[in-house]
């Protein structure tokens, strides 16, 4: 006997469907005895907080409302029917080719010795979306002159501060390295002139949105530009009002360095589940509130979740952070062991995320 359907009208946001683990090729959600608290997870991210109240308790009630028959055999099944939708463009990049973009607009974001700088690239299509899910990152490339003397390309991975369904355009806040030496790629970007294009393919999944809905408690680590994974995941989670709460450690070298400082204060304003605690080399103003020097294991200790199984910690940044509390990913960019503080805590590669 064939399962039933369960009809499950739902408004795709962006690129991202929270089902896509358990879709097959026909648009079927089909889960082999799923368990309620990945159907409620996978709700939760699907609809937001407001239909998903108790929804262990008044779960029949909202699938008979949606049209449910009954689950058969141990399986669920959703189909994919939901009204029609006015039809978009296709995702603007490929993560099979290269396309150039153009940019239209730029602006220096910090004053600093290293200073970052924001650059926008329109999309072909007002309509289009850059077609990157949380969590992702795109490539782009600078030409550069091989030791050889041939011409050649130096290739590096960005995430736009841009909320994954804007339309039109993104957004990339990139660091322009002049010392100890010139970034390649960076001071490629800072030559532009609006008007001028750059190359891009993508997206490169990281860490999914909807796998890391599956924690209670959600640590963020970054040091500087390391913020853009980040900021990708806890406004995406905060929008759709996930119940996660989320602890945020930002390392920077100077106050001056805080890229969208004020953003931030204005989510934790917002937010009782989102905090921020900012880290400086050196504070240069007396009444400076957080931390001074590198990231500790106490600063650790105080905002970060504890360990187990219903905690997650994310972390991105330069490589002498990385080595110190977690270790840098593997040559071949995969995970790799976790050392470092965050071991010495307690945690291990089950919780610990390194972008």
């Amino acid at each position: 006997m064939d399962a039933p359907e369960l009809y499950c009208p739902y408004p795709k946001r962006g690129s991202i469907n929270p089902f896509a683990q358990f879709c097959n090729s026909s648009g079927t959600v089909l889960a082999q005895n799923l368990e309620p608290a990945d159907l409620c997870t996978a709700f939760k991210v699907l609809l937001g907080s407001a239909m998903l109240q108790g929804i262990r308790a008044r779960f029949p009630t909202l699938l008979a409302a949606a049209g449910a028959t009954a689950a058969v055999g141990g399986y669920v099944v959703w189909t994919a029917t939901r009204p029609a939708l006015a039809a978009t463009p296709a995702s603007a990049l490929s993560p099979d080719e290269w396309r150039s973009l153009k940019l239209v607009h730029k602006e220096q974001l910090t004053k600093t010795t290293n200073p970052v700088w924001l650059f926008r690239f329109a999309l072909p299509d007002e309509k289009q979306v850059v077609g990157l899910p949380v969590a992702s990152c795109l490539l782009t490339r600078a030409p550069i002159t091989k030791k050889d003397g041939r011409p050649g390309w130096a290739i590096r991975p960005y995430t736009p501060i841009t909320a994954p369904d804007a339309r039109g355009h993104f957004d990339l806040a990139i660091k322009v390295y002049k010392q100890p030496s010139p970034g390649k790629v960076s001071t490629f970007f800072e030559g532009l002139s609006v008007g001028d294009s750059a190359d891009f393919k993508g997206p490169l999944p990281k860490l999914s949105l909807s796998d890391i809905a599956k924690r209670k408690e959600v640590g963020l680590v970054a040091g500087g530009t390391g913020l853009t994974p980040m900021l990708q995941v806890a406004t995406e989670a905060l929008r759709q009002g996930l119940p996660l709460k989320l602890s945020f450690i930002f390392a920077n070298v100077s106050e001056d360095d805080i890229v969208m400082r004020k953003h931030l204060d204005g989510l934790a304003a917002k937010h009782d589940n989102f905090r921020v605690y900012y880290v400086v080399d050196k504070a240069t103003s007396k009444s400076w509130p957080g931390g001074v020097g590198f990231i500790t294991k106490d600063m650790l200790k105080q905002h970060l979740p504890h360990p187990g199984p219903d905690s997650l910690v994310l972390v991105c940044g330069p490589p002498g952070m990385m080595g110190a509390l977690s270790g840098d990913k593997l040559p071949d960019k995969s995970q790799g062991p976790l050392t470092g503080l965050l071991k010495e805590l307690g945690f291990d590669e089950s919780n610990v995320y390194k972008f």
